[in-house]
């Protein structure tokens, strides 16, 4: 099994939903998931009382965060055509440290394994 480290080969996961792969697919449900969390306790909390609100807020959650995950790995699955596995989460990397950004190639062009010019 291989593990999920910044210096490993770009094509490496296979697709578990929508064409994101596990890291992928783990990113956004955590932040979406982090986006969702007070927004579904104002939510609950405005409209119930008590442990209601606790149970409401839970189903808000839950339904949120798995329909806004439908729709970003949707998106996402547009901005991924014709890059390899990983490369975008790379570059978020990138952003985030430079030590993670190793092996990370950020230009493209036209190659040629010819010898004429």
């Amino acid at each position: 099994m291989k593990t999920l480290t910044p210096c490993a080969i770009l094509d490496y996961e296979t697709h578990l939903y929508k064409g994101c792969g596990a890291s992928e697919l783990f990113s956004i449900t955590s932040i979406v998931g982090c986006i969702w969390t007070p927004v579904s306790l104002i939510t609950g909390f405005s409209v119930l009382s008590g442990l209601h609100a606790l149970f409401f807020s839970f189903a808000v959650l839950i339904l949120g965060t798995m329909l806004t995950v439908v729709v970003v790995a949707t998106v996402y699955k547009s901005f991924k055509q014709g890059k390899p596995e990983g490369w975008h989460l790379r570059r978020i990397y990138s952003l985030i440290h430079p030590i993670l950004s190793s092996n990370l190639i950020l230009k493209s062009g036209c190659w040629s394994t010819s010898r004429g010019h």
